[in-house]
């Protein structure tokens, strides 16, 4: 009987050393699996982090311009509908106010006569620019019809008459002058057809 326990408690210590062992093993094992499992999570997190940073799809990026640009066409679109409620406004070509009526006058220095009447004819005496073929060294008039054709002649001559001052205008029926030191201008008070003289130039015929 003395001889019969230590060989049990050999078996008792051998049992409990393989019972470490196995327990060991088995607490590795299960640290392994842990770390593998928060490194797969880690990578996961990560992961989501990485797309939530990413820059969105170009398809996403391209619905704006595609609004911007239909709001931008409706602009025109809308700007022609107002400008087509807008009343077009017509030119004005009467008398300055304040015309002096006469169908009449001359400049202050009598180089220039005009007269209103079915047209407004103008002659000049004295000027610098090139004579019209056929009037050399004779006064030229310039003549604008009711249906404002303009002619240059130098066989009819306005005779002087009532002298008006520079800075005033004169009209007549349908026609109007406006006497200046650099020369004169007359025009259709309906057409704004028009004409100026003076000792520099003339109308091109």
């Amino acid at each position: 009987m003395i001889k019969i326990l230590p060989k049990f408690s050999t078996s008792l210590s051998q049992l409990s050393r393989r019972k470490i062992i196995i327990g060991s093993a088995t607490l590795g094992v299960l640290l392994v699996i842990a770390l593998v499992s928060a490194f797969a999570y880690l990578f996961h997190i990560n992961s989501l982090l990485t797309r939530e940073d990413s820059p969105q799809p170009a398809a996403q990026k391209s619905t704006a311009p595609a609004e911007s640009s239909s709001a931008d066409s409706s602009a025109p679109k809308e700007s022609a509908g107002a400008a087509a409620e807008t009343p077009e406004q017509t030119a004005d070509f009467s008398a300055p106010e304040g015309a002096i009526k006469a169908d009449a006058f001359s400049t202050p220095t009598q180089n220039i006569n005009c007269e209103l009447a079915e047209s407004v004819a103008c002659t000049i005496y004295e000027y610098s620019f090139p004579s019209p073929a056929g009037c050399a060294d004779k006064p030229v008039t310039v003549t604008l019809e009711a249906n404002g054709t303009i002619k240059t002649s130098c066989s009819v001559q306005i005779p002087a008459a009532q002298i008006q001052d520079y800075g005033t205008a004169v009209n007549y029926e349908n026609f109007a002058c406006s006497v200046a030191e650099t020369g004169v201008k007359c025009w259709n008070t309906s057409s704004g057809k028009n004409f100026t003289i003076s000792r520099e130039s003339i109308p091109a015929n």
